[in-house]
């Protein structure tokens, strides 16, 4: 991995379990705003509920990151995946709205891959996903720390860069993740040099989803 990035500006708490309830039992840091979402492929066990945690500055994590995490967290379950990222680019839309879908794309390049990924979606692929039915925008970060779920081994190590494609409710996706069809050169090149990719659908949870 890459120099990690400073603890300053606008950042993200990322949380996947199994079970709504815990990555919603947050607390004691100051969020700007947040969202929960479900994930639409039944299959999905271990990443079925996402909570997102939008800080103004990672700096209000201070000093000791893990402890702070786990503190805001609460007591964290056995399934529980907790990720926290600086942003790095917002395309798209103004405002914090929250999106009723969103496209959580992580990938791990090569040690030598990272600003190509970076490049390619300045430059090519956010403008091709904001051509898409009912884009809103694209959120990007890159992680600073990570606390993994109990027993973790070292495939479930975070992949460092994440992006977040916002949509609204109507949209052209379906419960899997799928590439953009044609698929670009500079697409295959990218997707070709990731040593890991996580990819899920989520939809806002509503009271009825709980």
């Amino acid at each position: 991995m890459s120099t990690t990035p400073s603890l300053t500006g606008p950042g993200l708490i990322y949380a996947t379990s199994r079970d709504l309830s815990t990555p919603s039992n947050i607390k004691s840091i100051p969020i700007a705003f947040s969202a929960h979402y479900k994930c639409k492929d039944a299959a999905e066990e271990q990443k079925k509920y996402l909570g997102l945690y939008h800080m103004q500055d990672l700096r209000v994590l201070g000093v000791g990151v893990r402890e702070r995490l786990e503190g805001a967290i609460g007591v964290l379950g056995k399934d529980v995946d907790v990720r926290a990222y600086r942003e790095i680019q917002v395309y798209g839309r103004d405002g914090n709205d929250v999106p009723h879908t969103i496209i959580s794309a992580s990938m791990q390049p090569t040690p030598a891959g990272g600003p190509d990924l970076d490049a390619w979606y300045r430059d090519e692929h956010n403008e091709q996903m904001s051509r898409e039915r009912g884009y809103v925008r694209t959120r990007r970060y890159r992680l600073v720390h990570q606390i993994k779920p109990q027993g973790a081994t070292e495939c479930s190590d975070a992949p460092e860069w994440l992006g977040l494609h916002e949509f609204e409710e109507e949209n052209p996706w379906g419960d899997t993740v799928v590439p953009l069809d044609p698929m670009s050169e500079w697409t295959k090149k990218v997707m070709a040099a990731q040593e890991r990719i996580e990819a899920g659908m989520y939809v806002k949870v509503s009271g009825e989803d709980v």
